[in-house]
Parts: structure tokens; sequence; C-alpha cells
């Protein structure tokens, strides 16, 4: 009964749409928000959604697969999103063109216009960048 109780008073979770080219590192982020420790399954052809909780208020993270034929589906969810990370992988130099272009054509999304939108330039922590 309690946990109902408090529910009435907790804010509607934020949905957050995670977006990037394929290995970028969405959904190792999205484990590590979420205190996963399982070893990270990459999401190939799917949509995860993962709830992560800040205090009492809920996040529902979106998972987006970022293969190229999953990448048009990206626009006809982003209706139910609140805010877009939108992750780089920044040891992939040759993967920046593609980059790009994808950018670019989210940021002409009128459904966009309001939400946050990060762009996230992930592995930057990799020791193989930095040897480079």
């Amino acid at each position: 009964m309690g946990a109902t109780v408090s529910q009435l008073w907790a804010p509607p979770p934020i949905t957050v749409g995670l977006i990037g080219l394929r290995s970028a590192g969405k959904t190792t982020i999205v484990h590590k928000l979420s205190g996963n420790s399982d070893p990270v399954k990459p999401s190939i052809e799917t949509i995860e959604i993962t709830p992560v909780f800040q205090g009492n208020q809920q996040f529902k993270l979106f998972d987006y697969a970022g293969n190229r034929n999953w990448r048009p589906c990206w626009r006809s969810f982003m209706s139910r999103l609140q805010a877009v990370v939108f992750v780089i992988d920044s040891t992939d130099k040759d993967a920046l063109p593609e980059v790009k272009m994808e950018l670019a054509g989210l940021l002409k999304e009128d459904m966009l216009e309001q939400q946050p939108f990060l762009v996230l330039a992930n592995k930057q922590d990799d020791p193989v960048r930095e040897a480079s």
C-alpha cells in the first residue's frame, strides 16, 4: 500500500532516446546508468526500454538499434521522447561522415525542435584512442 500511495506523488516518467550508429556504446551507457552489472549484449535489431531511477524520478531509456536498416525507424518513435541523446563513437574516425549525415537529418526533425538534444562523444577514455 505504501508504494502505491507514494506513486501518487511521483513525477511521471521522462522518456529519453539513445540514438547513434552501430557500436557507438548506447547499450553500455544504458547498462551503466541502470546499475546493471551483467555482460552487455548489443541491441542489434531491437529497441530496449530500461527504467532508471534518480531519487523518485523515473527515466525510461529507449536504446535504439543503430544499424542502417533501423535508422529510418528512429523518426517514427521520436514523438514519444522527451529528450534525445545522440551517441558518437569518438574513436571511429571513418564513421564521422555517416555520423554527420545522420545527425544533420535528426536536427531537421520538427518533432525534436523543443526537446533537449545531447550529442555525446563516447569512448574518449579508450586507451587505443589515447595512444594515437
